[in-house]
């Protein structure tokens, strides 16, 4: 092997812990102008609904989901971003939707698995969930030199994913500061298909 070669290792997030949190609740899914008018707190009835919203979740009623457009948008926002992120943040208990390729790849593996009339721990709704950093994938992979033992590689690929998946939405807001509202606000628009 030459000096340069490196030792590729896959990730996959702990779906079974994000599933606990969501487990048994409602979901309420929320567009980002509803939001936004909750965080602002300017209008009685989005503060109303704030207030019940946060009750529900304190009482292990309902959690709000987030995905990856609704993380996007918030990432453009500009006066409320903090403000918005916070109450999302504590609404989504750090929860976000797999993005929709792993969705649509899903439905697709569990309709051939029950067409099949097998059985698959693969079909479950928690698969559908990931922690708050995994909008934009549910697995990675990271490269090590291969100098490193293998042990030090797993301790260093489980430190990295525990972090991952520790990660708040503010914390994500934060990290990224306007780079990413930048990168998003020069993109062309994309149509609904």
């Amino acid at each position: 092997m030459s000096a340069d070669a490196e030792i590729v290792e896959s990730y996959q997030f702990r779906r079974e812990c994000v599933w606990r949190l969501v487990q048994g609740r409602k979901l309420v899914f929320l567009d980002m102008n509803i939001w936004i008018d909750m965080a602002d707190g300017k209008k009685s009835e989005a503060q109303a609904i704030k207030e019940m919203l946060a009750a529900m979740v304190t009482a292990g009623q309902i959690v709000c989901p987030l995905s990856a457009p609704l993380i996007w948008e918030l990432y453009k926002q500009d006066f409320s971003k903090h403000r918005t992120g916070t109450l999302m943040e504590d609404l989504s208990l750090n929860v976000s939707f797999t993005p929709t390729l792993e969705i649509f790849d899903w439905e697709v593996e569990c309709f051939a698995t029950r067409l099949a009339d097998q059985n698959s721990d693969g079909c479950s709704r928690k698969m559908l969930f990931v922690p708050i950093s995994g909008y934009l994938s549910s697995r990675f992979e990271l490269q090590f030199p291969t100098e490193g033992t293998e042990s030090e590689r797993g301790e260093i690929g489980n430190a990295f994913k525990d972090r991952l998946e520790s990660l708040t939405l503010t914390e994500l807001i934060n990290m990224r500061k306007d780079d990413m509202s930048r990168f998003l606000k020069a993109r062309p628009a994309t149509p609904y298909q």
